[in-house]
């Protein structure tokens, strides 16, 4: 049957001997039709009780009764072809890796299409903030495109050596059903960093997206209609993934309780907080640690009157074992104790000046402890070696303590919390005070970025840790340009690693 027109009435006349309905059975009746091509628009096919069919009893041949329900059917959208998006599928968020890592998964892609089945050909990239990162950081310039649920590659994709944007070889295997969605995951190899290179120097910020203005046969994205058999294009946005710091090695942050922190008195050396580092990838040395104190007023029979506690003479002392017991002779300030970090127990303020170890503080205040010899300015680094396979040799244990004293304990209970900082904000680099556009450490190839020495990063707002990868040297000064802060290190999430709080008896 063909109807004449949109809200007309199709009567259907079966053939002979016509339709038989099995006493106490159901059948169903199927409408179908033929879609024209280009068809688009918005259709209903229902059933119209004013059409009064005629039933004949097979045994009786009296007329049966009909029960007719009139119903103007379900809509149905017509299109000329699928569509489908393309979304971040939760990328892993920003994070450190290692130069020379492989398998690095650096965004993660969810397809979804709609009206039919599609198969997805090629898929667009391109590198985002391309004044600190370049395609010299991927092994080859590649990427490998992965199906989610297969570890066998499905495509690559190619960044000219100069070029920031590279489209996927012709995609195998990887058709999104219609009404689902499949995941697509992207990785690439890190690139290594040496003194001859592809990268010189740790710091580059990698962040590979979905070009989502790259659209057709003609190098973008595009699937094929599986009923249709043409070729749909994508309606989705560029994505904007976390990105991957580039760094020849990195610091691990763990945080150890002290073995009790219900015994707080007026005490010399007492273990106020404890923590290991571990070097991954390479040696990593430390410029820079700082620690948080808050004092409470007595709490009690006398109502939050009284003095705070207070703390003076702080020690950081390192381990190499993590029982505590074993200093490390090799720690930077050990003229004035076995394993002491920083020497003369001096310590900067968080204001920019340095204190000498008899001053006391009380409330709330920055401690911030420099491998050196001198209060405020570090005249060295802490190192921390790396061990292939050797995680215990690869690690050194922290120790901070500190005189306390006028710790109440009869009459109230007193209070001390202690947190290692982290930083907010990757720093925006310094070099003899000058912020640098890209905040890159080093060049790796990319012209105009600028690193920085100690100095340069503590002359930044976030500053709470330095640290180096040892790019540039496997024994970095204080004024090798080499050096960032402690945003997103692996154990300080958000800005600083969990308190530990010390309370009077």
């Amino acid at each position: 049957m063909n109807p004449s027109a949109a809200a007309s009435s199709t009567v259907f006349t079966f053939d002979s001997p016509g339709l038989v309905i099995t006493k106490g059975a159901t059948t169903n009746l199927a409408l179908k039709c033929n879609i024209a091509g280009g068809a688009t628009g918005v259709y209903s096919w229902g059933y119209d009780s004013a059409s009064s069919p005629s039933a004949t009893g097979l045994t009786s041949g009296q007329s049966a009764t009909i029960t007719e329900n009139d119903s103007s059917g379900q809509l149905m959208t017509l299109a000329s072809g699928g569509s489908y998006t393309v979304v971040d599928n939760s990328t892993p968020g920003y994070r450190i890796v290692r130069s020379g890592d492989t398998g690095v998964i650096l965004t993660q892609l969810k397809f979804s299409a709609q009206n039919e089945d599609i198969d997805i050909q090629k898929v667009g990239f391109q590198l985002s903030g391309t004044a600190t990162n370049t395609p010299v950081d991927l092994v080859n310039n590649l990427l490998t495109i992965y199906d989610e649920a297969s570890p066998t590659p499905i495509a690559t994709a190619q960044f000219n050596a100069n070029g920031d944007y590279a489209t996927t070889s012709t995609i195998t295997g990887f058709r999104v059903t219609a009404g689902s969605y499949r995941n697509m995951i992207v990785k690439g190899d890190i690139a290594a960093i040496t003194q001859t290179g592809p990268l010189t120097y740790s710091g580059d910020f990698l962040k590979v997206d979905y070009d989502g203005n790259a659209l057709g046969l003609s190098g973008g994205n595009y699937g094929t209609g599986v009923n249709s058999g043409t070729t749909i294009t994508p309606s989705s946005a560029d994505t904007s993934v976390g990105g991957v710091r580039i760094m020849k090695s990195y610091p691990v942050f763990t945080k150890y309780a002290p073995s009790s922190t219900a015994n707080l008195a007026n005490n010399s050396d007492y273990t106020l907080y404890q923590f290991s580092v571990q070097a991954v990838g390479g040696d990593v040395h430390l410029g820079k640690l700082t620690f948080n104190l808050a004092s409470t007023t007595i709490s009690g029979n006398n109502n939050g009157a009284g003095t705070h506690a207070t703390t003076s003479v702080y020690s950081l002392y390192a381990y190499t074992d993590s029982g505590f017991n074993n200093a490390d002779t090799n720690a930077a300030g050990n003229g004035t104790a076995a394993g002491m970090i920083n020497g003369g127990q001096c310590y900067g303020d968080g204001n920019g000046r340095g204190v000498n170890n008899t001053i006391g503080l009380t409330g709330t205040a920055d401690i911030e402890i420099f491998p050196t010899s001198t209060c405020l300015t570090g005249t060295t680094t802490y190192k921390i070696p790396y061990s292939a396979g050797n995680t215990t040799a690869s690690t050194r244990w922290f120790r901070f303590a500190a005189t306390t004293a006028s710790v109440e304990q009869s009459t109230g209970s007193d209070s001390i919390l202690v947190v290692l900082r982290g930083d907010a904000a990757f720093p925006t680099i310094h070099q003899n005070g000058v912020h640098s556009v890209s905040g890159e450490m080093g060049q790796s190839g990319i012209g105009g970025n600028v690193p920085s020495t100690t100095a340069g990063v503590y002359s930044d707002s976030n500053n709470d840790l330095i640290w180096s990868p040892g790019s540039t040297s496997s024994a970095p000064t204080i004024l090798d340009f080499d050096y960032t802060n402690g945003y997103q290190v692996t154990g300080l999430p958000g800005t600083d690693m969990g308190s530990v709080t010390h309370t009077s008896p």
